[in-house]
C-alpha cells in the first residue's frame, strides 16, 4: 500500500511485485547473515554433497 501511495508515480508505474521481491530478498539475506546456522547444518550439507557426488 505504501508503494502505491508514495512511490509508484515516481518510478514510472513500476509494478508492486518488483520492489516487494527485492525488499524480501534483502531482508532474507540480512537475517541469514545475522543469525547462526542451526546445529548439524554443515553435516547435513556434506551428506547431501556426498549423495550427489560433489564431495
Amino acid at each position: 500500500v505504501l508503494w502505491v501511495v508514495f512511490f509508484k508515480e515516481a518510478t514510472y508505474d513500476l509494478y508492486e511485485m518488483i520492489p516487494g521481491f527485492l525488499a524480501g530478498l534483502a531482508l532474507t539475506i540480512g537475517v541469514s547473515l545475522m543469525t547462526t546456522p542451526p546445529e548439524g547444518a554443515a553435516t547435513e550439507l556434506e551428506s547431501v554433497w556426498r549423495a550427489v557426488g560433489r564431495s
